[in-house]
């Protein structure tokens, strides 16, 4: 309170513990700082913004000097709220809670390298193992969220994309093609035979597989057609010497087999080239079909 001009004794402003007059305060009550208002010219008691403590550090009260200051985390914490527990530790440490008879003990203890796990399975954090993907699932985050399915599968997940599971798939696809997750069926890569998840696994005769990684490091693996040694017209046998196709033959991968004849002669149903007549077109008006060398009108 402060005494006025005539002598009574008036009650400060709000939140003022000691003032000279009802305009301005010398000292605030716990809690409060005095604030400069620009617009009136006076001082008045607000609240006082609370201080931010160093990382390692936080807000709360002293029990020996009675006021709220910057106190010290448990050893190694980089981010807590009281002087028991720990939000986050320092680099290379991690948070560890141990539940004793009465309370949570949080300590921060040397970071493990946690457990790789082979594809199909996905670590459980509340066992430490390697547990086993859901049912059809190839590869997995948890039990409840599948990333890919294994062939003759199909990938389906909550609305909420929180959850995510393989069911099977009644879908037959043809040879040199794999069923996608949406259910249809796409071609493999050019020379595999088979593959799983456009991913080649076993090439066609001619082709041989390779890997690599793609721009974003992801393994992948495709066919690569070989390069004969022999020359056209001819083929290696089972010692690695270039012999001679069947006649009129241009390529084969044997004596007894043609995959292209050469101009003049016809692939027939036992793949071998037999030789036809070559017939005179009038280029003006017609062309040369070569697949059964026939003139064919132009268009």
């Amino acid at each position: 309170m402060y005494q006025d001009e005539t002598g009574v004794c008036q009650t400060c402003m709000d939140e003022c513990a000691v003032c000279v007059d009802g305009y301005s305060c010398q000292t605030c009550n716990f809690g409060f700082d005095i604030v400069y208002d620009e617009t009136t010219s006076q001082e008045y008691c607000g609240y006082a913004p609370e201080p931010e403590c160093d990382w390692g550090f936080y807000m709360g009260w002293n029990e020996t000097t009675s006021v709220d200051e910057c106190m010290p985390c448990i050893d190694g914490c980089e981010e807590c709220y009281d002087g028991f527990s720990c939000d986050y530790c320092y680099e290379g440490l991690e948070v560890v809670i141990t539940d004793s008879a009465t309370a949570l003990i949080y300590t921060c203890e040397q970071q493990t390298e946690p457990l790789t796990c082979d594809i199909g399975l996905y670590f459980d954090s509340w066992t430490d193992n390697c547990e086993l993907c859901g049912e059809g699932c190839y590869d997995c985050e948890s039990a409840s969220y599948c990333y890919e399915c294994n062939q003759g599968w199909i990938r389906e997940q909550s609305s909420d994309g929180i959850d995510a599971w393989c069911v099977a798939d009644t879908t037959t696809c043809f040879d040199s093609q794999y069923l996608g997750e949406d259910g249809n069926c796409y071609d493999c890569s050019y020379g595999c035979a088979t593959c799983f998840n456009s991913e080649c696994e076993v090439c066609m005769d001619g082709f041989d597989i390779n890997s690599g990684f793609d721009e974003f490091d992801n393994y992948y693996a495709f066919c690569e057609e070989l390069t004969s040694p022999c020359n056209e017209g001819e083929y290696v046998n089972l010692n690695g010497i270039c012999e001679p196709c069947s006649q009129g033959c241009l390529f084969c991968p044997d004596a007894n087999t043609c995959d292209e004849c050469d101009y003049g002669f016809v692939l027939s149903d036992n793949l071998q080239c037999t030789a036809v007549e070559v017939p005179q077109c009038d280029l003006r008006r017609q062309y040369l079909d070569v697949t059964d060398y026939t003139c064919q009108p132009c268009m």
